[in-house]
């Protein structure tokens, strides 16, 4: 009977979120034999100002579309519409409205 092994690890890098799976990757490997696949579950940004700004790739969305989500909320665009104000904007819409912490100015 074949043996499934879930487990979790992560991995950190400046470079990439390839790189930072393969970080992941390689601190596993000195533990676990034979893995097969992995699972990019979350993944997180820089945080500057007091907001956090992430970005990832979503393989089934259609092409030359952003999608802004957080806090269970979602704004859909074309990739021609993005400005930065736009992303600052969603933040700024919901980061005090749903932010648990309660960051400083909310």
């Amino acid at each position: 009977m074949p043996v499934i092994k879930v487990i979790e690890v992560l991995g950190v890098s400046d470079k990439s979120w390839e790189d930072a799976a393969m970080q992941a990757l390689k601190g596993a490997t000195s533990t676990v034999r034979n893995i097969s696949g992995i699972e990019i579950v979350s993944q997180t940004a820089k945080v500057k100002d007091g907001k956090i700004l992430a970005m990832a790739p979503y393989p089934d969305m259609e092409q030359d579309t952003i999608a802004l989500t957080g806090w269970g909320r979602i704004d859909k665009f074309p990739v021609s519409e993005y400005t930065k104000d736009r992303v600052e904007d969603f933040i700024d819409a919901h980061l005090c409205r749903f932010n648990p912490e309660s960051l400083p100015g909310c």
